[in-house]
């Protein structure tokens, strides 16, 4: 018995090991707790004596929660801004909201709605729009194309936009793309979110069942393009002395693609 159970927990351990090196998903996840259980086993030795066994103080504890902040903050930005995927999408979320998270943590989380760097080297988000453009909608890029800027305007967690011109009509674009590999890791990043929630947060886990339903339909630029379409026809017939939004072109619009008509204007949240 003691050898069968020695060969099957050899086993179970070498099957994980497996799993881990050789798919992403549980690779992340592996990741994300090999780097987060350490922090939050901290906190919650502090939550432990303080709200469940009534040992410490509120002021004291609050005191050594601030110390925490200090010296996790640049921790957790190093773990997100290295993983991306949706622990970045939901640093962004956070961050449009001053008040949600602890100030030693907001001086980084703001910057995750336009100074995250991009996924793409070089030249690379140029020859990966042509590779979607000619696999997707059988267009060349220099067809469509006559002018391209290999820095992006924005980044965000799942795509990233870059400025161009229409050869046709020499109109400016923004052409938004859907980062490789994207939708996999947000499906398996959320899965890993729930279950530390289900750990340390229970009372979040439904939150979570909504958000994954909702980002599942993002995955999509053409569910997207016709969206903004439908948008801007029905809000321009009627406001369009106040608002401008801006026209997707759909016959350059992709899964991996939206092309739309680029905007000249400060920052949603600096207009705010």
């Amino acid at each position: 018995l003691t050898r069968s159970l020695g060969v099957a927990t050899v086993g179970i351990g070498g099957f994980a090991a497996y799993k881990i090196n050789t798919d992403e998903g549980s690779h992340r996840s592996y990741s994300f707790w090999k780097q987060i259980f350490p922090i939050f086993l901290h906190y919650r030795y502090y939550q432990l004596l303080n709200r469940d066994l009534k040992l410490m103080s509120n002021e004291e504890a609050d005191k050594h929660f601030n110390e925490l902040h200090e010296k996790y903050s640049d921790k957790v930005r190093e773990i997100t801004y290295s993983m991306r995927g949706f622990y970045l999408k939901q640093a962004q979320l956070m961050s449009t909201q001053d008040d949600f998270i602890p100030p030693a943590y907001m001086r980084w989380v703001k910057d995750t709605q336009d100074k995250v760097p991009s996924e793409f080297q070089g030249t690379e988000a140029r020859e990966y729009c042509a590779k979607m453009l000619k696999e997707e909608l059988n267009l060349n890029f220099s067809d469509i194309f006559s002018e391209w800027d290999d820095i992006p305007l924005g980044v965000a967690s799942i795509g990233q936009v870059h400025k161009a011109k229409l050869r046709e009509t020499g109109q400016y674009v923004a052409v938004k793309l859907l980062v490789p590999g994207i939708e996999k890791k947000f499906r398996s990043d959320i899965r890993t979110l729930k279950d530390f929630c289900r750990l340390a947060m229970p009372q979040h886990v439904t939150a979570f069942n909504e958000i994954e339903k909702q980002f599942c339909t993002e995955f999509d630029y053409i569910q997207e393009a016709n969206n903004l379409q439908e948008i801007y026809t029905l809000m321009l017939s009627k406001w369009s002395q106040y608002i401008e939004i801006p026209k997707p072109y759909m016959q350059y619009c992709s899964k991996h693609i939206l092309v739309m008509e680029y905007l000249q204007g400060t920052k949603l949240v600096d207009g705010i």
